[in-house]
């Protein structure tokens, strides 16, 4: 019994201890947040969500002079409580009835660490009680977080009362959530989210012709928002209190000099570029050089009808871009024209000493770290071919193999236009022939492919090593070459199969098929099969043209199902 006598005492002591914050706090202090939904992962001006404090009057005393420190666990506050001048960090009401914080909560310039994230709001003393179960609110709103590098997926509040005398938050209600997701703003992007959002529709021109072929010279480079709110044009961002809107800095590589790339912007969904509108796209005409190649796009309201940035759907942005040779001299030379991009303006968090950037080339808002997405190929400039089909060549004692390979880049059409009418653009170049003998054979015909071609330069072809004809053995050279083993613009190149094989180590007699590849586009050919003298019988036809593999492959689905479409 007198162990149990001693212990009530001391046990009662710690009960009133441990209700003393709470049981005789003059002040109670609630809290309720509105969190941001989505901020981006790679921002350096994400809005966060505002912080509500409903503080209620718990007892007849009056509570001094606190602070409450808002401490959002390393996400830096990259404004201050003068930028931006429209809306920078500050507390809203508490100053007037039912508040009796005289002058009301505030946040001095001096209490904001931008680097480590802490905000110290001066909260008076009661200058008298507040009515019994009256509630003061007062809102910290206004905040800007730096979350690039952060590695944050969301972002949360601590909240703690310091000296407290009178004024105590309520338990539980310390933690609020202020950022509920933090994510790329485009796939891929710093966490490598996926699908990815960049993409193109790769065109083709000739280095030679310089114009648009099939494909057309147009491409199409989408960027695709990861969440459905990252677009946003100015109105949009930070409560419209922002310099600009979300950029996309697209930058061009592989441009021949003097060439161009024009390009006109859409936007999926209700929204939509203010096309031809300076705000929305840099620069205005779209034109852009090689000597300054890029394009900086900004999500705009629709300049046609006005509709807003869709901010309830994935939306892409998409470019379509034109490519003209311009001054650029022909050939061009072959090779891929690529597009990246970036979410943009690029900036840094704080500015020289750690100091809140405000300047309009390195305060924006919004602004991003500088991550490139891509390179994407947007246009593929081939040399300028024709692809043959002989499908019938032999060669034997009984029978012989000509051919007649045409230059009809000479035409009477007249010069070509900048619209793709007009003759042919006048092209010379070297013919390639690979020759694929039929299995089973035995000598002294070809058991391997091999190939042939007019002069030095000719287009290569896989897997085979060519022989240049040695055009001082007039047989092997038939008629119509010119120097160097070219064929000019009107120009015929006949000759026969017995003769082009002296110039190969292949054998002398042959039995398969065989493609011609010349250095010039419209090519037209045709080959015939004679007895020896030429006396008896001659059959033959045209050559098939086979779609430029560079552009279609010859495994692409063609009209009627999967497979080349050929033509004469």
């Amino acid at each position: 019994m007198l162990k149990i006598k001693y212990l009530l005492p001391v046990f009662a002591l710690v009960l009133v201890f441990g209700l003393s914050n709470s049981a005789f706090a003059q002040v109670s202090c609630g809290t309720a947040s509105t969190p941001v939904s989505r901020d981006t992962l790679t921002g350096l001006t994400e809005p966060a969500g505002d912080i509500t404090f409903n503080c209620v009057q718990a007892g007849a005393g009056l509570s001094t002079a606190a602070t409450i420190t808002v401490d959002y666990q390393g996400a830096p506050i990259t404004n201050s409580t003068t930028y931006p001048a429209g809306k920078p960090i500050s507390i809203t009401g508490g100053a007037a009835a039912p508040c009796t914080f005289g002058a009301g909560p505030t946040v001095l310039a001096g209490n904001v660490s931008n680097a480590t994230g802490q905000i110290v709001i001066t909260i008076p003393g009661e200058a008298a009680a507040m009515a019994a179960g009256t509630t003061c609110s007062f809102t910290l709103t206004g905040v800007l977080f730096g979350l690039a590098g952060t590695g944050k997926t969301t972002v949360v509040a601590t909240l703690s009362v310091s000296p407290g005398n009178g004024l105590t938050l309520t338990s539980g209600q310390t933690t609020p959530t202020v950022v509920t997701a933090v994510l790329d703003g485009v796939c891929p992007g710093a966490s490598g989210c996926a699908p990815g959002g960049v993409a193109a529709g790769a065109a083709a021109v000739f280095t030679t012709a310089g114009g648009a072929i099939t494909p057309p010279g147009t491409n199409t480079i989408t960027v695709k928002e990861n969440y459905i709110d990252f677009f946003r044009s100015a109105a949009q961002f930070n409560g419209g209190f922002s310099t600009q809107g979300v950029q996309l800095l697209f930058t061009f590589a592989g441009m021949p000099t003097g060439s161009t790339m024009t390009c006109v912007g859409s936007m999926s969904a209700a929204g939509g570029l203010a096309t031809g509108s300076a705000t929305a796209i840099t620069p205005a005409s779209g034109i852009v050089a090689a000597a300054t190649p890029t394009l900086l796009v900004e999500a705009a309201a629709n300049v046609t009808t006005g509709a807003p940035v869709n901010l309830s759907a994935i939306d892409s942005i998409a470019e379509a871009c034109t490519f003209a040779p311009g001054t650029a001299a022909l050939p061009l030379a072959a090779g891929s024209i690529t597009a990246t991009v970036t979410i943009a303006p690029a900036g840094a968090a704080f500015c020289t000493a750690g100091a809140v950037c405000t300047a309009a080339t390195t305060g924006q808002i919004p602004r991003y770290t500088a991550v490139t997405l891509g390179p994407v190929t947007v246009t593929n400039i081939i040399a300028a071919t024709t692809n043959m089909l002989f499908p019938f060549v032999t060669l034997s004692a009984a029978y012989d193999s000509g051919f007649a390979i045409d230059n009809t880049t000479a035409d009477p059409f007249g010069a070509p236009t900048a619209a793709g009418t007009g003759g042919a653009r006048p092209q010379t170049g070297v013919v390639t022939l690979a020759f694929y003998p039929a299995a089973g054979q035995a000598a002294p015909a070809a058991t391997a492919p091999f190939c042939v071609q007019s002069g030095a330069g000719g287009v290569a072809v896989a897997g085979l090593t060519c022989t240049t004809l040695d055009l001082t053995k007039s047989t092997f050279s038939g008629n119509g070459l010119g120097t160097g083993g070219t064929l000019a613009p009107g120009s015929s190149w006949s000759f026969l199969l017995s003769d082009l094989m002296k110039s190969t180590a292949a054998g002398s007699a042959f039995n398969g098929y065989a493609f011609g590849i010349t250095g010039f586009s419209n090519s037209h050919s045709s080959s015939f099969v004679c007895d020896p003298s030429f006396a008896k019988f001659c059959i033959g036809g045209t050559a098939l043209i086979v779609a430029n593999p560079a552009i279609v492959g010859r495994n692409a689905a063609g009209t009627a199902g999967a497979g080349e479409i050929l033509g004469h």
